[in-house]
């Protein structure tokens, strides 16, 4: 008889708190679907705050074009004349290796040979790219 009842107090425990969770289930859905609002909210505003600001930067380079330039000032012909700034070309990374040239291929890239014979050019990255041997 105590082992019925007792069962049946169990069962009653378990019901009871099978109810309270699944009344407190709504109210976490609706804070996570609030919380995904406010998110969205919040990315929506950074996304009209960035277009406002390149909108921003488009209207300062407008009216920075349309600006007349000021003249120049006059040079004399008795300044020295400026030799030609040079640059190392900008498609052409820099080897930083002791490798030899060989030459140009077809695209005009420098072929370097490596201490092991291997033949390779240096690709935008900078990276090595060997060339196949051909027989």
């Amino acid at each position: 008889m105590k082992a019925v009842v007792l069962s049946c107090l169990i069962s009653g425990m378990l019901l009871t708190t099978a109810g309270l969770q699944a009344q407190t289930t709504p109210a976490t859905t609706t804070t996570k679907e609030q919380a995904k609002a406010d998110k969205a909210a919040a990315k929506a505003k950074a996304k009209a705050d960035k277009a406002a600001a390149k909108a921003a930067a488009n209207a300062k380079a407008q009216t920075a074009t349309t600006t007349t330039p000021a003249p120049k000032p006059a040079t004399s012909p008795t300044t020295q004349p400026t030799s030609p700034k040079t640059t190392p070309a900008a498609t052409q990374p820099v080897n930083k290796s002791a490798d030899k040239v060989v030459g140009t291929d077809d695209k005009g890239r420098t072929i370097y040979e490596g201490p092991r014979g291997g033949r390779y050019y240096l690709s935008k990255n900078g990276n090595k790219e060997y060339i196949k041997k051909t027989n």
